[in-house]
């Protein structure tokens, strides 16, 4: 009886083996292929990857949409000589100033925001903003309790280093927001 179970598992393991040989070239060219396409993927997205600053309005150039008659842009502080026509389509960097004659009428976008400016008028672009760093353990300013949704953090009246919860389990922390703004006692 002995031989008989010895003899069935080595049956059972041989075939098992033989199973496995087969089945490992494939699972090394399913691999290869999921590497492939995991390296290969940011040129065929034209390898662009978005950023924090991709969305902040102040860092993009505003593009001129729609222009009617003339509309001329120059660098912030530069003289009156350095005006340059613009025409639809063109990129203005932010922090550059734009007008337009009297019978000029233009539209600029950044993606965000628009601006619609009519004859005989002048504007200052906003200018690009370093982005603001806000930390956790900072907290935003003028702000007593703070959150990004996997951590609550409380700032005393006295000036102490923040007092913060611990981060739950694979939470995914959002834009940190204030809960409770910091009014000076009076």
């Amino acid at each position: 009886m002995a031989a008989t179970i010895a003899s069935a598992a080595q049956s059972i393991v041989s075939s098992l083996a033989a199973a496995i040989r087969r089945a490992l070239p494939r699972s090394f060219a399913a691999a290869a292929a999921i590497l492939l396409l995991a390296f290969a993927s940011p040129i065929f997205l034209g390898g662009k990857q978005s950023s924090a600053a991709d969305a902040s309005p102040q860092q993009r150039a505003w593009v001129v949409g729609e222009l009617r008659g003339a509309g001329f842009s120059r660098p912030r502080g530069a003289d009156d000589a350095q005006w340059q026509p613009l025409q639809a389509g063109a990129q203005i960097a932010p922090g550059n100033v734009v007008r337009t004659d009297a019978s000029g009428s233009m539209e600029l976008k950044n993606g965000i925001d628009t601006i619609r400016l009519s004859p005989s008028s002048e504007i200052e672009l906003p200018p690009r903003q370093a982005p603001e760093t806000v930390s956790m353990q900072k907290g935003p300013p003028n702000c007593k309790q703070w959150t990004d949704d996997c951590v609550n953090c409380t700032r005393s009246a006295d000036g102490e280093a923040p007092v913060c919860s611990n981060t739950g389990i694979a939470c995914q922390p959002k834009a940190i927001r204030c809960l409770s703004p910091d009014v000076p006692v009076k």
